[in-house]
Order: C-alpha cells, then sequence, then structure tokens
C-alpha cells in the first residue's frame, strides 16, 4: 500500500533497484534511449563478473553504516580472521524476515549473524543507500546529469507479498529520502523481459520467478493493445535458493552432529562463510542428471573440531555410518555427495490445475539459472512449452525498468483482500454490537467497514474508488482514516473477527473556516501493483496532503482526527 498522487508524470530516467532475499543489483534506462529501443537497458555488473551482489550489511557498534554487498562479505571475513568481529553487525538474507508477516510494524527487529536484535527499518534503510549511492556513482562516471525530480525509481518486491511489507519496504526508502513519495513505485517481481508483439492477443502464459527467498507465480493474458491482464492472484512460497542452502545446513548438521556444527558455525565463522559461497556457486551448477558426486570443500578446521568433540575421525565416522553409506564419502579436503541428497523438486501441479489453458511458462530470477530447477521442471511438465530466460536473473530487473517507463502495461489485478476504510455512523440501539459503539462528545457512533474493493475482485489500473469523508469537529486540522483489510467479501464492523487494520491515511485539513461543513474526497486506485491515493478539498477543488503510516503508530483510542463517513461513499 502507498499514499502518494495517483497522477503519474514521466521521467527522463527510470531506475530499477531489485532488493533481493540472496542478490542485489540495479539498472536504469533513460526515456530518449527507451523510444528508440526498449530493451537497451544499463545493468550494473560488480568486478567479480556477477550481475548483481550479495544482500549483505556490515555495521559497526553503533548501528553505523560499514559496508555493503561483497564488501560487507569481505570486510566481515576479514574481521572473523582477526577476531575482531564481536562488536559489527552482519546480516545476510534479511529480506525473509517481511514474508508473511501480518504484524508487521516500523518496530519490527531482525537478527545478526551473532544473534543480536536490531530494528528491520535502520537494517533496510542502510542497504538501500549503499545501492542508491552504487546508483549515483555509476550515473556520475557516465555524464549522466539528471535531477532528483526527474528520475523514477522503481523498488521490486516479491508479487506474494503482502501490503504490510510492500509498504515497509516504501517506508525505508522514502525515510531516507531515495526519492519523494511520488516518484517512488513497488514493481512486484513478474514482468518479463518479452517483446509482446511475439504474443498474440489472448494468449496466457504463466511466469514463475524463483528468487532467493521466493517462488512467485503469476498467470497473465495478453489484452488488446499489447497490454496485460491478471488472471489469477499470484502464488508462491518461501521455496527460493536459501531454502536449498538451509537444507544443506541441515544436512551438515545431521551428518556432523549438532554440538560439532555449532561450534564450527561459531568459532569459525570464516570458513563458515567460504563454505556457503562454495555451495551457492556449486548449486547452480547441479544436473538432475547428473551421475557423479557433488564435491563441497571441507574446511580443516571442521575436521579437527569434530575429532575434538567426538573423539574420532570424521571419514571413519562416515565410513560407519550406515546412514549416510554409499551417499557421503570424504577425500582429503573434499565432501563429496550423492546428488540424490541435495535434489529439488518444485511442484507446480497444483498450481497448473486451475490454469490447463496457459501454455508457456517463462522462468525467471537467480534460482531459474540453475541446470536442476530448469530439468525438473521441464521434466514434471512434459505438455508446456518451458522459455528460460537468458541470465534469468536480471530479468526481473530489466522488466522493472520496462514498467517503470510503460507502468499501465498491466490494465487489470484481482485484489487478494477486501480493502476499506473504517467509517463512523450514528450507532442502532439493539442492532450494532456494543463492542463497536463510540462515544464523541454525548453522541453514540459506530465504527463500520466501509468497502472500497473486494478480495477476487478484477479491477482496471484507471480504476478510481472514492469516499466523501466529513470532518467530525469543527476545528480538526488532520484526518486520520484507518485503513482495513479482511478475507471477507462483505465485512460489516471493523472487529478484528472480521478484518484487520493494516495503517491510517492521514490527510491535512487546515482551512477550518467551513467548521462541520468540510469535506474531503479520499480517491484510491487498487489496479496497481499498491495502493495509490489520493485527497481533495471538496470546497476549494486542490489537493491535500496525504500520509500513509504503517500499523504501529495506530491507537485504538478516539482522537479529534477522526472521520465521519457519509453514505455515499464508493462512487466509480
Amino acid at each position: 500500500m502507498a499514499a502518494f498522487n495517483i497522477k503519474r508524470v514521466e521521467k527522463l530516467l527510470v531506475v530499477a533497484i531489485d532488493f533481493g532475499t540472496s542478490y542485489s543489483g540495479y539498472a536504469f534506462s533513460c526515456k530518449a534511449e527507451y523510444i528508440q529501443n526498449p530493451l537497451r537497458i544499463f545493468a550494473k555488473h560488480w568486478p567479480d563478473g556477477y550481475s548483481k551482489t550479495p544482500t549483505a550489511l556490515l555495521l559497526n557498534h553503533n548501528q553505523e553504516y560499514v559496508a555493503f554487498g561483497s564488501d560487507a562479505e569481505t570486510k566481515y571475513a576479514e574481521l572473523t580472521s582477526k577476531n575482531e568481529h564481536q562488536e559489527f553487525y552482519y546480516f545476510r538474507h534479511f529480506k525473509m524476515a517481511l514474508h508473511a508477516k501480518e504484524d508487521l510494524t516500523l518496530e519490527e527487529k531482525i537478527e545478526d549473524r551473532q544473534g543480536r536484535h536490531v530494528l528491520a527499518i535502520i537494517v533496510f534503510m542502510h542497504s538501500i543507500r549503499a545501492l542508491k549511492s552504487m546508483i549515483e556513482t555509476d550515473l556520475k562516471d557516465r555524464n549522466v546529469h539528471i535531477k532528483e525530480d526527474e528520475i523514477s525509481w522503481i523498488l521490486t518486491v516479491p508479487a506474494i507479498w503482502n501490503d504490510a511489507a510492500k509498504q515497509f519496504m516504501r517506508e525505508a526508502a522514502v525515510k531516507l529520502r531515495v526519492s519523494t513519495a511520488k516518484n517512488l513505485s513497488l514493481n512486484a517481481r513478474r514482468r518479463v523481459k518479452t517483446e509482446l508483439t511475439t504474443l498474440k492477443e489472448g494468449t496466457k502464459f504463466m511466469v514463475v520467478d524463483m528468487g532467493g527467498g521466493t517462488v512467485d507465480v503469476t498467470v497473465r493474458e495478453v489484452a488488446e493493445g499489447r497490454r496485460l491482464k491478471e488472471i489469477y492472484v499470484a502464488t508462491g512460497g518461501a521455496w527460493g535458493g536459501t531454502k536449498v542452502n538451509e537444507n544443506f545446513m541441515n544436512f551438515m548438521e545431521e551428518l556432523l552432529g549438532r554440538d560439532v556444527w555449532y561450534k564450527f558455525c561459531t568459532d569459525c565463522t570464516l570458513d563458515t562463510l567460504e563454505m556457503e559461497a562454495r555451495f551457492e556457486r556449486k548449486k547452480r551448477r547441479i544436473g538432475l542428471n547428473s551421475e557423479e558426486k557433488v564435491v563441497i570443500w571441507l574446511p580443516k578446521a571442521l575436521r579437527q573440531i569434530f575429532k575434538e568433540v567426538m573423539g574420532k575421525r570424521l571419514d571413519n565416522e562416515i565410513a560407519n555410518n550406515t546412514g549416510f553409506e554409499d551417499k557421503v564419502t570424504i577425500r582429503d579436503d573434499k565432501l563429496m555427495l550423492d546428488p540424490e541428497l541435495i535434489r529439488i523438486v518444485e511442484h507446480l501441479q497444483d498450481l497448473l490445475l486451475h490454469t490447463t489453458d496457459v501454455g508457456t511458462l517463462y522462468l525467471v530470477g537467480g534460482f531459474a539459472e540453475s541446470p536442476l530447477v530448469r530439468e525438473t521442471i521441464r521434466q514434471k511438465f512434459p505438455g508446456k512449452r518451458i522459455v528460460c530466460c537468458d541470465d534469468a536473473g536480471l530479468c526481473v530487473l530489466q522488466g522493472a525498468v520496462l514498467y517503470g517507463h510503460d507502468p499501465n502495461i498491466v490494465v487489470t489485478r484481482i485484489c487478494r483482500n477486501t480493502y476499506g476504510t473504517e467509517g463512523m455512523r450514528y450507532f442502532i440501539e439493539g442492532h450494532d454490537p456494543e463492542e463497536n459503539k463510540i462515544m464523541v462528545d454525548g453522541q453514540p457512533f459506530c465504527k463500520v467497514f466501509v468497502k472500497h474493493a473486494e478480495i477476487g475482485q478484477t479491477v482496471s489500473s484507471d480504476k478510481t474508488f472514492m469516499s466523501e469523508m466529513e470532518a467530525l469537529t469543527a476545528k480538526m486540522t488532520s484526518m486520520k482514516i484507518p485503513v482495513l483489510i479482511s478475507q471477507k467479501k462483505d465485512p460489516v464492523y471493523t472487529s478484528k473477527q472480521e478484518c484487520r487494520q493494516l495503517g491510517n491515511i492521514r490527510v491535512k485539513m487546515l482551512n477550518t473556516t467551513g467548521g462541520l461543513d468540510r469535506k474531503v474526497i479520499v480517491s484510491m486506485v487498487f489496479g496497481d501493483s499498491e495502493l495509490n491515493v489520493e485527497a481533495v478539498d471538496a470546497t476549494s477543488g486542490e489537493t491535500v496532503a496525504v500520509s500513509f503510516d504503517l500499523l504501529g503508530n495506530a491507537s485504538d483510542t478516539w482522537r479529534e482526527d477522526q472521520t465521519f463517513v457519509s453514505l455515499n461513499e464508493n462512487k466509480a
């Protein structure tokens, strides 16, 4: 959800940031170049040859920025080798802290490598700021001199993220002034760098975005004018590449024993990081039908710790352990695994049961670069056309840039929730539940759910839902409008049984000359990646300031800056 002006202004430069669970990167293109060749997009390539850098952040003891990306990994490794890392905060794969968390607030905290807790907003702000700094340096080196208000910033988020997680990312970006609220858009990771001219009108296709943290599956239909329709609500889960890494680490703990593995991870941080990095590279090259052993580097320190804790040699233990017989062997400093132990089987069958008319699947995202993943999906869906995009890890970034130039490419979307605001009407004794009664100046009012858009409803990108909000007191200078979501189609009241509060829209009403006879028309558009909000003073016709507060600042107690909703809400 976002609260910013609905009207879009064309910008001279579009910059997209793919802030990923495992890796992050950015891409950009100028409007002039886009007009000549839409696919002429510059994407950053780091010195190590990768198109993205690890999503790793290093802070000092005061939680101040030290390094991001591969620089953070290198610096932290140096600190651990000198046993100086205890006073630093190191974060990796922290983006998943936002996944599927319904009660997300700005007070959310996440753990660093050593188990210490830091406010998540601080970690995300430092990370996004680091990427913005890299972009600014890159633009300067290329002699691209464009004013801040001429840049459209696109920040990618998983398509399956809820509204609270999306708003959290927006808060982090706006608070550190990556851009103004108007110049920032969140783009769900569901665009493919594909020329729509190759697809006929009416064609349905599926995009399977396999990132580090999540796997997002969306279904589109080519509409008139080479626009796109959303056919089904985005589905998926936390099945990304980091899940494979997690399973590998769990396997190592099972193989070596919890005590050995814990001591190794605690005392040998440098070796642990190197082992994870080597497995990450190995994972992307494993083939489905490979009969060769998967060779994993085994640090000397790990073997020494095993002998110290267990009192025996690691190779002897594995040779005599029937649970891993013929599956795992050790030779010198290498651990060799049968590929069967780390085979990935993604079950998209359930997701295709109701999309039998979808003939093509596009595989994008960094995890889609794995031969094992590609071959598995090909085997599971022999009747489908499987398109493995070149440089799949960059497809989402390039698609985000295209979205920035043409944000109306998707003409319809499907609501994942029923959206509404909290309204007030006179309390009806004997009809309304007492828990919804609230007294204002001695008058009983009832808190009700004012529905704007319904779960499962198809909404167009230009469809506007409007509500008239009236001043409740003569001197109020701001209006707080609670934003509610529900899994019910027709919630009536604002009780926790029917809905939950996402946050508050705050509207300025500085001119109090009208007293109680003042109205603000609040407009909402649901057909974008996030909710867009605008408010207009009904008397003057002027647009008034709007902000959105993520839940956490909200209060259940009555305040003066509340609203009364007229009965003529929801005009289309």
